[in-house]
């Protein structure tokens, strides 16, 4: 689905790379590379920034539909979304890392509040007992 919209954003905005700035098409671009990012992971985040980055250079840097970089700030254009992209995606992944360790131990702490209500509702350690293993 991400690559798709990636096809459809440079389809669209191809036949205006003449006169709209390079920086519509790398923030375009870098939505789409962020949105595969939250949604499919670091390879398809990385894979998106790939594409992204080949794509600028040969459909939207004079001399078009060539790899090749005319001028010097263009390199620096290509590297700065690189970078971007590939720190914005390692970030996404980090965030997905970490709910998912939130929401084991929200759990784990879920599991352990309900030990500790069955075991303090007996007054006894024989019914405590009883009641841990029938959990």
């Amino acid at each position: 689905m991400w690559l798709g919209l990636l096809a459809l954003v440079v389809a669209v905005l191809a036949p205006y790379r003449a006169e709209i700035d390079q920086s519509h098409v790398v923030v375009s671009l870098m939505l789409v590379v962020l949105g595969g990012s939250a949604g499919g992971g670091r390879p398809l985040g990385m894979a998106l920034a790939v594409i992204g980055f080949v794509t600028i250079d040969y459909a939207f840097q004079p001399p078009y539909d060539l790899f090749t970089v005319d001028k010097d700030t263009d390199w620096i254009v290509l590297m700065a979304f690189l970078a971007s992209a590939f720190l914005a995606t390692e970030l996404v992944t980090q965030a997905r890392q970490e709910a998912a360790t939130a929401r084991r131990r929200a759990t784990e702490v879920a599991s352990l509040a309900e030990l500790g209500t069955e075991t303090l509702r007996y007054a006894t350690a024989d019914e405590t007992l009883a009641a841990i293993v029938a959990l």
